[in-house]
């Protein structure tokens, strides 16, 4: 029991730039045989990103660093976290709430937001967790009834 509240236990590395993490790692649910699917996002795919790049080019570069989850493969509740980059300990806290109550990683992408935030990678990483569900069939079905709807 003990392990398991102290994985929900946040920490973060001040350094430019910031480490920030939540929950179990790989290599510790690999030895557990624990199966989970690895999402990144790198932060230079931010809209944020981008533009805190061209208004502050003197602080931690906004374009560096990614973030990083370990997602149960099939109900999506986030096992682990890890963000690397500007303002990262802040950026932890929705990972860190959503694995204490046990929010999965698709409830979480139906977040609305305002944009550009740094914390649209919420959403990117959602959307990539869904589509890994999206099977062949239902790919297909999709598909066709996006066709007849045009």
């Amino acid at each position: 029991m003990l392990a398991s509240i102290n994985s929900l236990v946040p920490w973060c590395t001040y350094t430019k730039p910031e480490v920030a993490h939540v929950g179990a790692v790989r290599r510790d649910l690999d030895a557990a045989s624990t199966p989970c699917k690895a999402l990144r996002f790198d932060f230079a795919d931010l809209d944020r990103g981008k533009t805190d790049a061209v208004l502050d080019a003197q602080d931690v570069p906004a374009l560096d660093g990614y973030a990083e989850l370990l997602v149960d493969p099939k109900s999506g509740q986030i096992l682990g976290g890890t963000i690397v980059g500007k303002d990262a300990g802040e950026q932890l806290a929705p990972i860190a709430l959503a694995m204490n109550q046990r929010i999965g990683l698709g409830s979480l992408g139906t977040l609305v937001l305002p944009y550009p935030t740094r914390s649209e990678y919420l959403r990117r990483l959602a959307d990539a967790w869904n589509r890994t569900r999206l099977t062949p069939r239902a790919a297909g079905l999709l598909r066709w009834w996006l066709g007849r709807t045009r």
